[in-house]
């Protein structure tokens, strides 16, 4: 027999879901390609505006 329980939050799955805390001028790195379509995805996802630039170990993504 399961339990049934209510009210329990569904967890964000997404390993950028801190980017819903950020606030315009904070940035974090990325270290490929890969990862910065997931970061843009999220964030267009969400109504986040960011950008990003190449750097020499990877892509830094700011909010603006």
């Amino acid at each position: 027999m399961y339990k049934v329980e209510k009210n329990v939050p569904l967890p964000n799955r997404s390993r950028f879901a801190f980017m819903l805390e950020m606030k315009e001028g904070d940035s974090f790195v990325v270290s490929d390609a890969h990862e910065k379509t997931g970061a843009t995805n999220f964030a267009r996802r969400y109504n986040i505006t960011i950008t990003t630039r190449k750097i020499d170990d990877g892509f830094r993504i700011w909010r603006v």
